[in-house]
């Protein structure tokens, strides 16, 4: 008789985990979730290099890291992607900057 598996997939997830700077001496960062289907976004705040965020499972979001320089200019870069299929309600996810960064 074959074994059969289910999965139950929470319908939010807590992610969290640690941003690398682009640059040091940042005045403020923070993280930009984009929604690829429904192009809902929502932010998460960086405090002292770590983020915590509840997004809804099933779903992929690309991110987008947005910072203020010692300088006072406003920058923008890729986070990356993230694909949502949890069947726990946190996820460990490291980011930082991925290819170009640029003047908002």
């Amino acid at each position: 008789m074959p074994l059969n598996f289910s999965y139950v997939l929470t319908p939010l997830v807590t992610v969290n985990g640690t941003v690398t700077a682009p640059e040091n001496g940042l005045k403020s960062m923070y993280l930009t979730f984009n929604e690829i289907s429904d192009h809902q976004s929502i932010n998460a705040t960086v405090k002292g290099g770590s983020y915590s965020i509840v997004l809804k499972n099933q779903h992929s979001f690309m991110i987008s890291i947005h910072y203020l320089s010692a300088s006072n200019v406003k920058f923008v870069c890729n986070g990356g992607a993230l694909s949502l299929s949890q069947t726990t309600e946190s996820l460990q996810r490291d980011i930082s900057c991925q290819g170009g960064v640029y003047e908002q």
